[in-house]
């Protein structure tokens, strides 16, 4: 017998991080570990009527903790939309949404960078990594698909514009980058030499 298993509304919109973070409790849960054990048991018995009984209490203890999550993400959505609200000064607002936008990009180059430098390195050897940044990695996705949701009924994010103009940027840094990195290159290379003449 087949499961299918129903969402709540806006389920679908909710940011990666959380769903999953949801999905985890979910299945740590004493209560719902106990109903998919008799939901096990019931349909290796080929119990049938248990057998639906018991996924209808799963969906509908599924469908509460997504209404509850939900509900609760939107209450976060609310209480910036109300900051917004409050009556800032429309300079303060706009100040506001660019460095949010900022931050999205500046976490999107991360993410960006961080993938090349792996890719760099796998060329050189397939099984090489560099680690160290997954922390930030993890806090770059999660607070993105935060912001994501928040902007989710606009299309701040969602254009050509915005996808070209972070290329730019990303172009941008990295030419900065390399001049920091020839100007430190030539120090060294110019101590070396003194090193040398001594």
């Amino acid at each position: 017998m087949n499961q299918t298993i129903t969402d709540y509304p806006g389920w679908k919109e909710l940011p990666e991080h959380v769903k999953q973070a949801f999905e985890d409790s979910l299945n740590k849960n004493p209560k719902m570990i106990r109903l998919q054990q008799e939901l096990s048991r019931a349909t290796q018995q080929r119990n049938f009527v248990k057998e639906l009984d018991l996924r209808k209490k799963i969906q509908e203890i599924r469908f509460i903790a997504q209404r509850n999550l939900i509900n609760s993400k939107e209450q976060e959505i609310e209480e910036v939309t109300t900051l917004f609200n409050m009556g800032l000064p429309h300079e303060t607002l706009d100040k506001i949404n660019i460095l949010m936008i900022s931050t999205y990009m500046a976490l999107d180059m991360i993410e960006f960078f961080v993938l090349d430098i792996n890719s760099e390195l796998k060329k050189a050897d397939p099984t090489a990594s560099l680690n160290m940044f997954q922390p930030i990695m993890k806090l770059g996705k999660e607070a993105r698909g935060n912001l994501t949701y928040l902007w989710k009924n606009t299309s701040i994010y969602d254009t050509e514009d915005f996808n070209n103009k972070a290329d730019n940027i990303r172009e941008m840094l990295v030419n900065k980058a390399k001049k920091v990195y020839i100007q430190y290159a030539k120090r060294v290379e110019e101590k070396e030499k003194q090193n040398n003449k001594e």
